[in-house]
C-alpha cells in the first residue's frame, strides 16, 4: 500500500513536469517532510500574499499538508502540524502555505494556540538565535524578552514563559508551546522535532 501510494505521487510529479506546472503549484505542498519551501519565495506563484488572512490549508484542500489540521481565530487561519519537524523544517512549512509560524500576541491567542495543540509540545516562531537572551519575533524583530528566566519582558508586549524559562540549558533557541508546563513558553533546541503551529501572515 505504502510503496503504491509513493509511485502514485512521483507519477503526478512527472506528470506535473510534463505539462509544465511550477513547483509552486499545488503538487509542491504534497510533501510535507522537506526542509525547504518548494517555491522561490519571490516569485508571484507562490502562495505568500501578505495581505491574505488565509493560509493555502483547508479540511478539502489538496494544498494542505496531510497532517494539517486548520483552525480560525481572530480573522486569521491557523494550521497545526500534527507531525514533528525541526524548527526549520516547520518554518519551511509554514511558508510553503503562505504564512509563518504562529506568533503569540494575547493571552486569548495563547489559549487559542495551546488548545490545537493536543497538548503537544509545538514550535511558535520566536528565537533568540541573532544574539543570546534577545527573544524575538522574526516577522518583523519585535524584542519580546531580553536575558534568561531572571531577565524580562518589553513593556507592553505579551509573553508567557514557563517557571524556569527560559534557561538555555542544552543550546536552546527556539520558542515552543511545552506540554509540561500546559502550554507555557520554553526555549528549546532548533534541531529537536516537534509538532507545529502556523498561521497567517497579517494585512
Amino acid at each position: 500500500m505504502h510503496q503504491r501510494q509513493e509511485l502514485s505521487i512521483t507519477r503526478l510529479v512527472a506528470i506535473a513536469l510534463t505539462f509544465g506546472i511550477s513547483a509552486c503549484g499545488r503538487i509542491g505542498y504534497a510533501h510535507v517532510d522537506a526542509a525547504t519551501p518548494s517555491c522561490d519565495v519571490n516569485s508571484p506563484a507562490c502562495r505568500r500574499d501578505a495581505g491574505s488572512v488565509t493560509l493555502g490549508c483547508d479540511a478539502g484542500s489538496p494544498a494542505c499538508p496531510i497532517d494539517g489540521v486548520p483552525a480560525e481565530h481572530g480573522g486569521r487561519s491557523y494550521v497545526w502540524l500534527e507531525i514533528p519537524r525541526t524548527y526549520a523544517e516547520a518554518t519551511a512549512t509554514c511558508v510553503a502555505l503562505g504564512g509563518r509560524l504562529a506568533r503569540i500576541d494575547d493571552e486569548a491567542e495563547q489559549n487559542f494556540a495551546w488548545a490545537q495543540t493536543r497538548t503537544n509540545t509545538t514550535w511558535i516562531a520566536g528565537q533568540d538565535r541573532a544574539e543570546e537572551g534577545v527573544w524575538l519575533w522574526p516577522d518583523d524583530g519585535t524584542v519580546f524578552w531580553r536575558g534568561l528566566q531572571s531577565g524580562g519582558p518589553t513593556p507592553g508586549v505579551y509573553t508567557n514563559w514557563g517557571s524556569i524559562e527560559p534557561n538555555n540549558s542544552s543550546d536552546e533557541d527556539c520558542l515552543t508551546l511545552w506540554d509540561a508546563w500546559g502550554g507555557r513558553w520554553a526555549d528549546e533546541d532548533c534541531e529537536r522535532s516537534y509538532t507545529a503551529l502556523c498561521e497567517s501572515s497579517p494585512k
